[in-house]
């Protein structure tokens, strides 16, 4: 039960770092798309976070299934259902500060991302033992 939640954890923390090092990048390379103090961010910047956050939230999918170290794809999909709670929760806290259509489309993407990392951790773990056999 630790370990499940840990991984949950740890996860989440991967995904939501790995989007800040790309919201850094985004300011070193266009800065103009990043949203500026009492300006209304630039939708640009929703369609990139969109368009990252599918593959973030992949990779926390990914790291959630590896530190669980068991049904990979259950914890995954815990991840997922994580993710959409965050998104309810940061329209309800800042439903000024990002568009609506942005909101429901990173809970729509939270899920089907999710269970694309948990499922490449399941591939990995799969031909792992596929090799193991044939080494036999």
């Amino acid at each position: 039960m630790v370990r499940s939640l840990l991984a949950l954890v740890l996860g989440y923390v991967v995904m939501l770092v790995s989007q800040l090092g790309g919201d850094t990048i985004l300011t070193a390379v266009a800065p103009e798309i990043m949203p500026q103090p009492g300006e209304p961010p630039d939708p640009a910047y929703f369609a990139y976070r969109l368009g990252t956050g599918f593959f973030f939230i992949a990779l926390g999918g990914y790291t959630t299934a590896l530190l669980a170290g068991r049904s990979e794809m259950k914890h995954a999909l815990g991840l997922a259902a994580l993710s959409v709670v965050a998104s309810i929760l940061e329209v309800q806290y800042y439903p000024t500060t990002q568009p609506l259509w942005y909101s429901i489309g990173l809970m729509f993407l939270s899920i089907p991302s999710a269970l694309v990392g948990g499922y490449y951790r399941v591939r990995q773990i799969d031909e792992a033992k596929t090799r193991a056999a044939g080494a036999d």
